[in-house]
């Protein structure tokens, strides 16, 4: 490996992209799989939860040392800005309405958030 690539992949791969972990059950054995959203494709697995982010935090300083290689465009982290949980006095207590707003500052040093997520429960 090229030890500059590798250097910058490492410092790029530290920064706070998201992560997210799921429990799946193959052929009745528990696996974690871990995976970061901005880096498609760039996901890794492990026996516990702990050990499916450890092997994510390796598997995205590979991801990103050969798009480095490749001279490619590395996406950097999304940075969540504001979570916030409404409750309107209509739902019944199994009823919740999320809203996300995700900002992409790092990427384009704006202040105002490019777009809004909704998740109904």
């Amino acid at each position: 490996m090229d030890a500059d690539f590798l250097q910058k992949a490492e410092e790029l791969a530290a920064e706070s992209y998201v992560v997210v972990v799921s429990k799946e059950d193959i052929e009745g054995k528990s696996i974690f799989m871990a995976r970061t959203p901005e880096l498609y494709g760039c996901m890794a697995e492990g026996s516990t939860e702990e050990e499916a982010r450890a092997n994510l935090n390796d598997a995205r300083v590979e991801y990103i040392y050969s798009l480095l290689k490749d001279n490619l465009r590395v996406p950097l982290p999304t940075h969540v800005t504001l979570t916030t949980v409404q409750t309107p006095f209509d739902l019944d207590d199994d009823s919740i309405t999320m809203v996300k707003i995700i900002s992409f500052n790092k990427v384009l040093e704006q202040k105002k958030p490019l777009y809004q997520v909704s998740i109904n429960c």
